[in-house]
């Protein structure tokens, strides 16, 4: 091959690469902790995936962790569903975890800008059909909305999550059959 072909085709590929990957490094911004932040050693034992029998003892030396928030704002709920402990989500849900908390207002994705996150938007953007099920089991609204007014089913459309969307779609239909008034959490409006 000639030199000037292979430039051209480096130049391609290259351009290709940016094409392809820009975009997801431009919706999805990861915010990492400032050093000098100290996390709950709920939270942090969550994000390390402990054992569950230390998430456990944790929760019965300091029953209040369950409440607790991270730097971001937040909860122990929001950090597992993030990093789709199922067990700790289980755990987290039986000692009274609020299932409706709103956590951090994230960063990097225009869509949701402004929208102060649930566990179970959290669920639906990941595609996380378990811990979205537990949340549902437990209470979590399905009726919430984010800032730009998008339904969850919209959500987990969006992110080509297509079988939960369609689970949302009658779960959503049959919470609206069995509340006389649309919930509403503040802030998701």
């Amino acid at each position: 091959m000639h030199k000037t072909n292979i430039a051209i085709l480096i130049v391609v590929l290259v351009a290709a690469v940016l094409v392809t990957c820009i975009p997801l490094f431009v919706r999805v911004r990861v915010t990492v902790a400032p050093v000098d932040v100290p996390q709950t050693p709920l939270i942090d034992a969550i994000e390390n995936h402990a054992p569950l029998t230390d998430l456990e003892d944790i929760l019965r030396q300091h029953p209040e962790a369950i409440c607790e928030r991270e730097w971001r704002g937040d909860t122990p709920l929001h950090i597992a569903v993030g990093y789709q402990y199922t067990e700790a989500v289980k755990l987290l849900l039986q000692n009274g975890a609020d299932v409706n908390a709103q956590g951090a207002n994230v960063q990097g994705m225009e869509d949701y800008k402004g929208t102060r996150w649930t566990p179970l938007l959290i669920a639906v953007v990941l595609g996380y059909d378990d811990g979205a099920k537990l949340l549902l089991e437990a209470g979590a609204d399905p009726t919430i909305r984010t800032k730009n007014g998008k339904t969850l089913t919209e959500v987990a459309t969006y992110f080509k999550h297509p079988d939960l969307a369609k689970y949302l779609a009658e779960v959503a239909k049959q919470w609206a059959k069995d509340h006389s008034e649309r919930s509403t959490i503040k802030g998701l409006e």
